[in-house]
C-alpha cells in the first residue's frame, strides 16, 4: 500500500544493483552516520497470520534455511509471531541496509537505533519511537513541534544535536561530555542506542542481521 521503495536503474547514475557496489568496495568511502527508528517496524503493517501460516511460510521464503529464520525470528505462540513479525519489518525495512552500509565502509561508520519515546501530543495518538521521530531531536528543532516537551527531551535534543554537529563538523559524532560512540565494522559490532538511556550496544539485531546476510549472500 506504500508503494515501492526499491531503486530506478539506468546506465549512468546506478547502473546496477547497490548491493553490487558494495560488494566491489566501488562506493563513496567517506565516514557515515546511518542508522534506524524502533517505529520503522510498523510502516509494512503487521498482518495477523497463525502460528501454522507463518511456519509455513518460513519454509515456503527460506527453504533450507526455514530453521535458521525460526531460529531467529521465531513464531511458536501467537504473540511470538506478531514480535517476530515486526522484528523482520524493522529489519528489512531500514535496519540491515544501515548495518551492511557500515559494515562494507572502509571509513569509520556509525550506526544508531532510535528507540526514545517522543512525550504524547494531548489528544494525538500514540505512536511510542515513530518513523522520523528522531529527527527533531538530531536536528535541533524541538522549538518547532507542538509539542509539551519535558526536560528528557531536551536532553536527547542536546545530546543528539551534538553527536550529528560533530560529524558534520569531523566524521566523528563524538566529543566531550557524550557517551562513547564506537565505529561499526565487520570486526566490531557497536550500535548506539539511542532511547531513555543514551548508550553503546554491541548485541543489537546482532543473530538477526547475521541470518539475514547468509541469505543475501546466496543471491
Amino acid at each position: 500500500p506504500y508503494g515501492s521503495f526499491s531503486p530506478v536503474f539506468e546506465d549512468y547514475t546506478l547502473p546496477s544493483q547497490p548491493l553490487t557496489f558494495f560488494r566491489a568496495g566501488k562506493q563513496n568511502n567517506v565516514p557515515l552516520l546511518t542508522g534506524w527508528v524502533t517505529g520503522d517496524a510498523s510502516l509494512r503493517g503487521n498482518p495477523t497470520v497463525s502460528v501454522e501460516q507463518y511456519k509455513a511460510d518460513a519454509i515456503k521464503n527460506y527453504g533450507d534455511f526455514a530453521d535458521d529464520f525460526l531460529n531467529v525470528f521465531p513464531g511458536n505462540t501467537d504473540d511470538e509471531v506478531k514480535a517476530s513479525q515486526l522484528k523482520l519489518s524493522l529489519c528489512t525495512f531500514a535496519a540491515f541496509q544501515s548495518h551492511f552500509w557500515a559494515e562494507h565502509n572502509p571509513s569509520p561508520a556509525y550506526v544508531y537505533q532510535f528507540s526514545f519515546v517522543p512525550t504524547d501530543k494531548p489528544g494525538f495518538q500514540k505512536y511510542g519511537a515513530f518513523h522520523s521521530a528522531e529527527l527533531a531531536y538530531a536536528l535541533n528543532t524541538l522549538h518547532k513541534w507542538n509539542r509539551p516537551w519535558q526536560a528528557r527531551d531536551y536532553e536527547m535534543e542536546k545530546v543528539m544535536s551534538a553527536y550529528w554537529v560533530n560529524f558534520t563538523k569531523t566524521g566523528n559524532p563524538n566529543g566531550p561530555g557524550l557517551p562513547e560512540w564506537k565505529a561499526h565494522s565487520q570486526h566490531a559490532w557497536n550500535v548506539m542506542e539511542l532511547g531513555e538511556k543514551v548508550s553503546n550496544q554491541s548485541t543489537t539485531l546482532k543473530d538477526e542481521f547475521e541470518f539475514l546476510e547468509k541469505i543475501n549472500a546466496t543471491k
